[in-house]
């Protein structure tokens, strides 16, 4: 799950690899004013969403069609940090009744039982500091108390009467089968009348891990070596009072990887227009059912040299040819099967840029009193009027080929000549843009190692320096 403005984004794992799906209106009462945050919390396909007053829940089992449970309302709290389910009907909050770090910023219990009321509260724990943050781990709560540190919680009673947990095993595996090398999601649905302290996984008898807080899951990578066997899953629960209960699964067999990867690029469009030196934003989707291992970018059918910046941030580490330009995407997963993207075409066009004189510009001075009045993006003050560079498209720019001999035909705001004179004062002719080469910076959310470079094996040649721009004087006293 995310959030970005008043949106909720749902982003599924089911496929070895997060996707955007569905989304959903938030209440518009926005994050927390003290600590400018608004946490989301996701527990057995329901969603936690704090507001500044309270908290929302939303039902996220379908990831296409997120829909709201339970609407915000306020207690006359109006600072609401966090809240956290433990997963058997009971939930904490970082909450105050004013958003001042003077206020009472406590934790309150609240009653879950029913997802779709936000209004259970039920009692207060008082902290000596700023209570903003809290996590749940064998039964117990670790608060994040502002600088009186770290509080822990003893929030609910002891359990003393030996009733024992129930539980249910979830593993989402289609048909009981799974790819060797994929993933594999296990999920423990228990209930309890305290609540659960832990809940261990095994696979084959082996345990692989110990899930103290709700949601009680994990993802287990299949090895590639238990190809043609079945695995035999199974959990066991804890309550706080140290009652266990199990559960075992049907086998699972394990199956060849014959599925490749889903490669798409998601920005540039194709058709899209760009300018020489433009940063070209891209993204690109790939998804496997058992990992993505690397992929690679082409740009005309050749190997596109890019070097990753973080998670989603590329750089293409070459200037763009002009004209256009075939964009492809190839993914390999983990089991070396390879896909690849529906290609993009993209133009490149040539920036043409002015560099015009005003006849009347004598000094500083007179800066005001120039013919033309037009503010350069260059400009930074009366001693650079000549370096001044206007981005205006020009009128008689028709492509590329005709960028030298453009012709840009403003009348300037001094030219008291006739209203249809077709020799305007002002003439400004277009050059190239001798702006340095730049790099674009191109998106991704898919695949290649952070600091990895392609290469490229025919990287284009580099631009023919352009021609100078310059001025001269007409028998009508304008510049050219």
């Amino acid at each position: 799950m995310l959030w970005r403005g008043n949106k909720l984004h749902v982003l599924p794992f089911d496929v070895g690899f997060y996707v955007r799906r569905g989304t959903a209106d938030l209440d518009p009462g926005g994050p927390d004013s003290l600590t400018g945050k608004r946490r989301i919390f996701v527990g057995n396909g329901v969603a936690y969403i704090s507001v500044s007053f309270g908290f929302e829940t939303f039902d996220v089992t379908d990831s296409n069609q997120p829909k709201r449970l339970g609407k915000a309302a306020s207690l006359g709290q109006r600072s609401f940090k966090q809240i956290v389910p433990n997963g058997t009907g009971k939930g904490l909050a970082a909450v105050a009744v004013n958003p001042f770090p003077t206020s009472d910023n406590d934790v309150y219990l609240y009653d879950l039982t029913d997802v779709a009321n936000t209004t259970g509260f039920e009692s207060i724990y008082a902290t000596p500091g700023i209570a903003s943050a809290i996590s749940l781990f064998n039964g117990l709560a670790y608060v994040a108390d502002g600088t009186a540190g770290l509080q822990v919680l003893n929030y609910l009673p002891r359990d003393t009467k030996g009733l024992p947990p129930t539980i249910a095993l979830k593993t989402f595996a289609p048909q009981n089968e799974v790819s060797a090398g994929g993933l594999l999601l296990m999920r423990a649905q228990v209930t309890d009348d305290v609540q659960i302290r832990n809940v261990e996984f095994y696979v084959d008898g082996r345990r692989i891990v110990v899930d103290g807080n709700f949601p009680y899951e994990t993802v287990y990578r299949v090895p590639t070596n238990r190809l043609g066997s079945d695995l035999i899953l199974s959990a066991v629960a804890f309550d706080t009072g140290g009652n266990p209960a199990g559960a075992t699964n049907a086998p699972i067999r394990v199956v060849p990887d014959n599925t490749p990867p889903l490669v798409s690029i998601d920005k540039p469009a194709s058709g899209t227009i760009f300018y020489e030196y433009d940063d070209i934003p891209l993204q690109v989707t790939a998804v496997d059912n058992s990992g993505i291992d690397s992929g690679v970018f082409r740009l005309n059918g050749q190997r596109l040299p890019v070097r990753r910046l973080s998670l989603a941030d590329w750089l293409i580490e070459v200037d763009l040819p002009l004209g256009t330009n075939k964009l492809e995407a190839v993914a390999t997963d983990l089991a070396g099967l390879k896909s690849a993207s529906n290609p993009v075409r993209f133009v490149v066009l040539k920036e043409a840029i002015s560099r015009e004189v005003s006849v009347f510009n004598f000094g500083p001075k007179d800066v005001t009193e120039a013919i033309s009045r037009e503010v350069s993006i260059f400009h930074f003050g009366p001693k650079d009027l000549t370096e001044a560079i206007s981005r205006e498209a020009s009128a008689f720019n028709f492509g590329p080929r005709d960028v030298t001999e453009a012709i840009s035909r403003e009348v300037s705001t001094f030219n008291f000549g006739p209203p249809d004179k077709p020799e305007a004062i002002s003439r400004e002719v277009s050059v190239e843009n001798k702006k340095p080469a730049a790099t674009a910076a191109v998106r991704s959310s898919a695949f290649q190692r952070p600091g990895e470079t392609s290469e490229i094996a025919n990287p284009p040649s580099g631009q023919v320096p352009p021609p100078e721009g310059g001025t001269r004087s007409d028998a009508n006293g304008g510049s050219r």
